[in-house]
């Protein structure tokens, strides 16, 4: 069978092997020159690092020699970008640079952040020669000292033997003369032994003088107390036995408005008579003024001054089983015509039992009247003055209530103390009051005496509260006792409000003693 020209399978097979072989040494071909390349390129590499780690090793020797070198050789030198001062402890740069800030001191100001060696070396060398220099110069004034010393010394050495040949002259002189005083002194000694055996006797003398007189003096101490005692033993009888009459009354009533309250005294300005005065009236037929209670029948306070011998007065409070009538006298210690009384005060001033201080008005009764307080303790146990007496003017020495010093709690210590010395200071008056001869009083007589009320308040005009009464009106209804106090409400007349002529009073003319 003839050949046929068309192509076969086997054509196509046969031409894609030889491209694919073509193809395939050209890419081995390629690939070995590209490795050529590779290898010839990391050979060069390899020679360059081997170049960089031997500079690198190199290096590493340098900076250890210079660790060495400074004197730190820790391997960590700290981080860069980072100020010393920041860097961790035990770093080869915190070390250098707290060296520098602590060694190089006032001589170097290293920056915070790249302190320099040299220039911290720089200026300890500035320093260093600064320091040299000065010594060199401290050196010559050293020199200058020695030389001007040891002239110093020549000199002295040459005093020194003119001194000591002087003292060796001055010592037979003052042999000699210890000699003659030796004699001198053994004249005085005789002299001595002959005055102290006089002296000795004199002694004696005077001691049995001395006990003499210490004898004397006992006995005569004993002789005063016994005397005191019977003057106070005394004076307790003439105040309880004999009611005599020591004060004259100051006045008396001379017209009585019971409408109104208003009474008429003969006192006015002529007298020397002040507004707000108060007075106790008495009943005519006493036992003396200023004595008991049971004497006094009411209590007026001077609302207006209207004649030279003639005032207007406001009754306070009233017994209305023995009312205030025409001739009844009126009396006050606080007030005598043409003579300024002088007081002392002790103790707790309460005129109404509440508890609390009245001392202040006390100073304003004693004002109102015109009188003095010469001494007083206050509250806290000062004697005011301090250095005040009591004199032959004193008219009465007041007590108080002396306060009770187991009723303060143990912790307030300074109340207790206060409470000392006004117990000490009442002693003391006391005792003054006996060698004065000044008449001791309690508190509550003397305000009863003084027409000032312990348990009442006064009547004001224009007010509108409830005031103390005593007896009132008798309920019918009830079995009250004639003398028991009832409370008002205080709605009183308008009468109250007007004077003897009908005319309305102004408020205030009453005292300020009792508007609280």
């Amino acid at each position: 069978m003839a050949g046929s020209s068309k192509p076969t399978a086997v054509h196509f097979t046969l031409a894609f092997f030889v491209t694919a072989t073509l193809i395939l040494g050209i890419i081995c071909y390629l690939n070995a020159k590209e490795l050529a390349k590779a290898q010839a390129d990391a050979k060069a590499q390899g020679d360059k690092a081997q170049q960089a780690q031997s500079e690198l090793s190199k290096t590493l020797d340098q900076v250890t020699a210079l660790t060495e070198m400074i004197g730190y050789n820790s391997s960590d030198l700290g981080e860069a970008g980072i100020s010393a001062d920041q860097l961790p402890d035990g770093t080869v740069r915190k070390s250098l640079f707290t060296a520098l800030v602590t060694n190089g001191g006032a001589t170097v100001q290293p920056s915070p952040t790249a302190p320099k060696v040299s220039d911290t070396l720089l200026a300890m060398r500035t320093a260093l020669d600064a320091a040299n220099s000065q010594n060199e110069s401290l050196q010559v004034a050293v020199k200058s000292a020695e030389d001007r010393l040891n002239q110093e010394l020549a000199s002295h050495r040459n005093e020194k033997q003119q001194l000591a040949m002087s003292q060796a002259d001055s010592e037979k002189q003052l042999q000699d003369k210890v000699v003659k005083e030796q004699e001198v002194l053994r004249s005085k000694d005789d002299e001595i032994s002959k005055l102290s055996e006089q002296y000795r006797r004199t002694l004696i003398e005077k001691e049995q003088v001395l006990d003499e007189l210490d004898q004397v003096r006992e006995e005569k101490d004993a002789d005063i107390a016994l005397l005191e005692k019977q003057v106070q033993e005394l004076r307790r009888k003439l105040d309880e036995l004999e009611q005599i009459s020591f004060e004259i009354p100051d006045g008396k009533i001379v017209r009585v408005n019971s409408t109104t309250g208003d009474v008429w005294i003969n006192l006015g300005f002529a007298d020397g008579l002040r507004e707000q005065t108060n007075f106790a009236v008495y009943i005519q037929g006493n036992d003396g003024m200023a004595r008991g209670a049971e004497d006094v029948k009411g209590k007026v306070s001077v609302t207006r001054i209207t004649g030279p011998h003639q005032c207007e007065a406001k009754i306070i409070s009233e017994d209305l089983d023995r009312p205030i009538r025409e001739d009844d006298l009126v009396y006050t210690p606080l007030w005598t015509p043409g003579v300024k009384e002088y007081f002392a005060f002790v103790g707790l001033i309460d005129f109404d039992g509440d508890g609390n201080s009245d001392r202040e008005l006390l100073h304003d009764l004693m004002k109102n009247a015109n009188a003095e307080i010469e001494v007083e303790v206050s509250d806290e146990g000062d004697r005011i003055p301090a250095e005040g007496r009591l004199s032959a003017n004193t008219k009465f020495l007041v007590m108080g209530e002396m306060p009770d010093p187991s009723a303060v709690p143990a912790f307030d210590t300074a109340r207790r103390e206060q409470i000392e010395n006004m117990s000490r200071e009442r002693t003391a008056l006391q005792e003054e009051a006996l060698r004065m001869g000044v008449r001791i009083v309690r508190l509550q007589d003397f305000l009863t005496w003084a027409g000032v009320g312990s348990q009442e308040r006064m009547f004001v005009p224009g007010q509108r509260r409830a005031f103390t009464l005593k007896s009132g009106s008798r309920s019918a209804s009830t079995n009250e006792e004639l003398g028991n106090s009832r409370l008002s409400s205080g709605q009183v007349s308008e009468l109250f409000n007007r004077d003897g002529t009908g005319q309305k009073k102004s408020e205030g003319t009453t005292s300020s003693l009792f508007k609280n």
